[in-house]
């Protein structure tokens, strides 16, 4: 009995610990510091901070890939990328993977209907907003294989630099050719809370959750 009395205060206080750990989790900002740049490869610098007590930063590249520290209470660890030789075998594998279970291509039109842009706007915008950036710096240079897929983009593009009217943004779309420039530099806080539950609310919608399926199925972008 005494036991059992034991074991039941130890799972309560067990469970307790959790709740206050996530709680915590959820209402303490984030600082955050993102380097984002693409132009034929993807290359990323992300530096994130949480309590004072926690940093991480990760840095990667096309060449190099990811690479990543955590500092906890001062203490360095570093996360080193899987060496080259693996990296090729299991891209080899998922290669093969792929083509055996012959998953069709990604396509922009692919997400172009208009309830889910429309859903998918609406939470980019509250995301956007909790994210709450201090400093928004943008330069795109962008151009798909279809004019019409490129105007609709646009207008995604220019609602979303409504939000945000004093970021530094140099966006230009280009309507004769297939191209991808981007460069970005962003910082500020997010309350993982509030993202959570904007998350929640977005993929609850059950149309919304089919789409993200199907896009899922899809291999790649093309």
């Amino acid at each position: 009995m005494i036991l059992l009395t034991f074991l039941l205060k130890l799972l309560l206080s067990l469970v307790l610990l959790f709740f206050v750990i996530t709680a915590v989790l959820l209402l303490v900002p984030f600082y955050y510091h993102m380097d984002l740049a693409y132009n034929k490869g993807m290359a990323l610098d992300l530096k994130v901070k949480w309590a004072k007590r926690f940093c991480l930063n990760g840095i990667y590249n096309s060449d190099a890939g990811f690479v990543t520290k955590l500092f906890i209470f001062g203490r360095e660890i570093t996360i080193k990328p899987k060496n080259k030789a693996k990296q090729k075998k299991e891209q080899k594998d998922k290669a093969g993977e792929y083509k055996k279970h012959k998953k069709r291509k990604f396509k922009i039109n692919d997400i172009m209907d208009k309830y889910f842009l429309e859903e998918l706007i609406v939470f980019l915008k509250k995301i956007l907003i909790a994210i709450k950036p201090e400093q928004l710096r943008i330069k795109l240079l962008y151009g798909f294989d279809d004019p019409f897929v490129t105007g609709s983009v646009s207008g995604i593009v220019y609602f979303l630099e409504s939000i945000f009217p004093n970021a530094d943004c140099d966006i230009s779309p280009v309507f004769d050719e297939v191209t991808a420039d981007f460069e970005m530099v962003v910082s500020g806080k997010l309350t993982l809370g509030t993202f959570m539950v904007e998350l929640i609310r977005f993929l609850f919608k059950k149309d919304v959750r089919n789409k993200l399926k199907n896009l899922i199925k899809a291999e790649t972008f093309s």
